[in-house]
C-alpha cells in the first residue's frame, strides 16, 4: 500500500484497509523513518514537520489504530524499529 506516512489522511486508511482485506491484523512493524545530516538552519520547517510526522507521530498513530483491533481479538504484536543513529552521536545528526 504505497503512500506518504507524513500525511495523516493516508495513515488513517492503512489499518482499516488491512482489516477489510484480511479480517484481522496480527503484527504491526513500525519501521519507517528518515533524516538528513545537515545543520538545523539548513532545513525547511516543512521538512522538519514531515520528519516528526514519520519518525514519531506515525508510530504512535498506527500503533493506536492497530491496538483497537488487536485488543478486540486478544492477540497481536507491535514491533517498533529505530535507527542506530539514535544512539550514535555523529556530526550534523
Amino acid at each position: 500500500m504505497p503512500g506518504d506516512l507524513s500525511k495523516i489522511e493516508f495513515r488513517k486508511k492503512i489499518i482499516p484497509t488491512i482489516i477489510k482485506r484480511e479480517g484481522k491484523i496480527d503484527y504491526l512493524f513500525n519501521n519507517a523513518g528518515f533524516g538528513r545530516a545537515t545543520l538545523l538552519e539548513g532545513m525547511e520547517s516543512e521538512e522538519i514537520r514531515n520528519m516528526l510526522e514519520v519518525n514519531v507521530n506515525s508510530y504512535i498513530h498506527l500503533a493506536n489504530e492497530a491496538l483497537k483491533y488487536m485488543k478486540k481479538a486478544n492477540q497481536g504484536r507491535i514491533i517498533n524499529v529505530g535507527s542506530v543513529v539514535t544512539f550514535t552521536p555523529l556530526p550534523f545528526i
